[in-house]
């Protein structure tokens, strides 16, 4: 006698919830399956009477770390949980985290570099437009007063040639 083979799918479909939710299931209680060439989920009828009474338990509002197995000798998460681990394997598992927390800083401080480095270039850019600006204004600031001087300077000399003559005019009415 064939056992009958569950997919995914038809799994999903007969509870009313997405397949990745039945393979979240799967996944977060370690339940057995077996997978196909195309790599799809196979379970056999022990694992969809588990999966059922996940499926049961959570539509009553149960979260999935609750949820247990009476009559099973599964392995449950809260179990593998309390598991002892070793010193050595703690130490080791710290060491990579420092090691992974050192590259990260590493990485945060060079990318915190290049920001400031960026930044204070673009400041540079803009004081060289306004040293440029700030230039090209007193340039021209010191063309308008040369024109100014140069007007000032006509109108005097022309003042200083027309009283002579209003001098002559007088001096010639008065010593007839």
């Amino acid at each position: 006698m064939e056992k009958r083979m569950w997919k995914t799918k038809e799994i999903a479909e007969e509870f009313g919830v997405n397949p990745s939710t039945v393979q979240r299931w799967v996944k977060y209680f370690q339940l057995p399956y077996t997978s196909t060439s195309q790599g799809h989920f196979e379970m056999d009828q022990k694992t969809f009477q588990k999966l059922k009474h996940i499926h049961l338990e959570t539509k009553t509002g149960k979260k999935l770390r609750d949820i247990s197995f009476t009559n099973t000798s599964l392995s449950e998460p809260s179990i593998l949980k309390g598991r002892m681990v070793s010193a050595n394997q703690l130490d080791e598992r710290f060491e990579r985290l420092g090691i992974q927390l050192d590259h990260l800083d590493r990485k945060l401080q060079t990318k915190a570099d290049e920001v400031v480095e960026y930044q204070v270039l673009q400041q540079r850019k803009e004081i060289n437009e306004l040293n440029d600006l700030v230039v090209q204004l007193t340039e021209r600031l010191t063309s308008m007063e040369q024109a100014l001087i140069s007007k000032h300077e006509v109108a005097i000399s022309m003042d200083t040639e027309h009283k002579p003559m209003k001098k002559r005019r007088l001096s010639g009415i008065f010593s007839l």
